[in-house]
């Protein structure tokens, strides 16, 4: 399904833009069209495996020492997986593949038209079978993280925590290529904090993207060891609001630049006008951490069956969830009724547990 699905979209493509064939090398690339990882290596754009798709040709290549995990386990072997030796490297057999041809690829590599802004968009609408995987990781997730947070006790070291967030995810086959623990001083500094050896005392946040058979989503979580101070409640509802505002506005079809407009008006409503300079704040989520991040001079529409995830954030304090567009309503993926929630402008987002 997912191989005829990323195909079709494919061809359309280069029938639009008079392209002999397409290359894909990213993982996030891999793993749109396949649902499956092509590197051990998480900490790199470019996987070991690579899509090759043409008018009336289609397969997966790859060197020889990759051939057989990616052929079994990935495709199952219903899609084909060619392979080069692992001696001779990609670089001159991608040549060959290429050579003579009009070729749009998602990296760089000379003879090829590197376009993955392009490309990506292609990834943008989820397939069935991805909004399913979507809904499940989503639930699964916030459960997870739920869970954990709930078990945790002052005096833990962030890194710990990390550890054991991280574990409750991998031992159910879910990744975390963002993982972010922050507790008290840390929390109170940064927007996008790092764990540290230092012990956790009143309160502790964790932000993760997750990735499950290609899709990823995102979601942030608050904890407190003691009751918030005025200030602290203020901030969190605050935040809270301003994601239920951003999640409101994201109907189908809706652009960036109302998105935009949208967000600045509603930190200013809530009296934290200048507050957005100081982080990102979110925007289109899917086969990577972000597929697009809200700017003024973004150019994107909202589509229907597009994953998005905003991350308002205040001094302290951020409200994250993920959401899915539909023709009908907007998809609360991430809301799983085990966590303190706030009711504003129609959405439910959650708060921290207290």
């Amino acid at each position: 399904m997912l191989v005829e699905f990323a195909c079709e979209k494919i061809r359309k493509y280069l029938a639009k833009n008079d392209l002999d064939g397409m290359l894909l090398g990213r993982r996030s690339s891999f793993a749109w069209f396949s649902g499956g990882e092509s590197s051990m290596n998480f900490y790199t754009d470019i996987g070991l495996g690579f899509i090759w798709v043409t008018k009336d040709d289609a397969f997966a290549y790859c060197s020889n020492n990759e051939q057989k995990r990616i052929s079994y386990e990935i495709f199952e072997e219903k899609f084909p997986v060619k392979s080069f030796s692992w001696v001779e490297g990609p670089g001159p057999n991608l040549q060959k593949l290429i050579t003579d041809k009009k070729v749009v690829s998602d990296f760089n590599l000379a003879g090829a038209i590197e376009d993955f802004g392009s490309i990506k968009k292609l990834r943008y609408q989820l397939n069935p079978t991805q909004v399913e995987i979507a809904t499940l990781l989503s639930k699964r997730s916030a459960e997870f993280l739920e869970n954990c947070l709930k078990n945790l006790k002052s005096g833990m070291s962030e890194i710990q925590i990390q550890a054991e967030v991280r574990y409750l995810f991998e031992k159910e086959g879910i990744a975390l290529p963002v993982l972010l623990v922050a507790g008290d001083e840390n929390l109170n500094n940064y927007r996008h904090p790092l764990a540290t050896n230092k012990f956790v005392k009143d309160k502790v946040m964790v932000v993760i993207c997750s990735l499950y058979k290609g899709v990823m989503i995102a979601a942030s979580r608050i904890r407190y060891f003691r009751a918030e101070t005025a200030q602290e409640k203020l901030q969190n509802q605050a935040v809270a609001k301003i994601n239920a505002d951003m999640i409101a506005a994201s109907k189908l079809g809706t652009h960036s630049k109302d998105l935009w407009n949208n967000m600045l008006h509603s930190y200013k409503n809530h009296n934290f006008e200048q507050e957005y300079l100081n982080h990102h704040q979110g925007g289109a989520i899917g086969f990577e951490s972000r597929e697009w991040i809200l700017r003024p001079n973004l150019n994107e529409t909202l589509l229907e069956n597009q994953l998005i995830a905003w991350n308002p954030t205040l001094i302290g304090s951020k409200s994250e969830e993920t959401v899915l567009v539909t023709q009908g309503e907007i998809k609360m993926l991430t809301i799983t009724g085990g966590y303190p929630t706030l009711t504003y402008n129609g959405v439910t987002v959650t708060t921290p547990l207290v």
